[in-house]
């Protein structure tokens, strides 16, 4: 089997499939962004978990920007809606109310591009790429997703990239993936309050990694 490979964010064609309902994976992301100018990188590794029979999902970050390295998890609950984003050295922990609904790991909303077969030999697998065009979290632009799925809708590989004036390039690869996983990856600390402020939009990661991990009871 390949061990890793590059996507970003699976979105959800004719050829539609999703990806199992419960599973496991590393991810490798990397980013560089113009802003005035100026190129601006970030580099992450993380452990991604999902699971759709509870619409559970976390993400456990390892992550270096502009010379600054961190750890964080992320804990998205989104039957409870609720959203925990948790410092893994301090345990501090701030909550936010979520309204969307959970993501799951599908194709049908994408254009099929093409099949391509990746490695060699006993070492390869043949995988679909996809296509589709989506809003910048602010609404102001538009930006391009390619990304590559196996047979089984594994994700494999992919690229998002700001079309027209917004400038960026985000890549991230996932491998080693697995169904088989302890369910306490969901559990927030108890350092995390009850109380919790409402956010209208999706977290995106490498949003709060840009922005220095800042958080409302203690900075990342």
């Amino acid at each position: 089997m390949l061990l890793c490979a590059v996507l970003a964010v699976v979105v959800v064609s004719a050829n539609g499939c999703c990806a199992p309902e419960r599973f496991s994976a590393y991810q490798l992301t990397a980013g560089l962004e113009m802003i005035k100018g100026s190129p601006k990188s970030e580099v992450g590794l993380s452990k991604f978990f999902h699971d759709g029979a509870t619409e559970r999902s976390a993400v456990v970050v390892e992550y270096a920007a502009e010379g600054g390295r961190n750890r964080m998890k992320i804990i998205s609950d989104h039957r409870n809606k609720r959203r925990y984003i948790i410092n893994t050295k301090t345990n501090a922990c701030t909550v936010k109310t979520i309204n969307l609904p959970f993501r799951r790991f599908c194709t049908d909303s994408s254009r099929h591009l093409f099949e391509v077969n990746l490695g060699y030999g006993d070492n390869s697998l043949t995988a679909r790429a996809f296509y589709k065009e989506m809003d910048s979290q602010d609404g102001r632009y538009k930006v391009g997703h390619v990304f590559l799925v196996s047979d089984a809708c594994i994700p494999l590989q992919g690229e998002n990239f700001g079309l027209g004036q917004l400038n960026f390039l985000l890549s991230t690869g996932w491998g080693s993936f697995s169904t088989d996983f302890d369910d306490s990856v969901f559990d927030p600390p108890p350092t995390c309050p009850t109380l919790s402020c409402s956010q209208k939009d999706d977290v995106n990661i490498f949003e709060i990694i840009r922005n220095k991990g800042t958080l409302k009871y203690g900075t990342l």
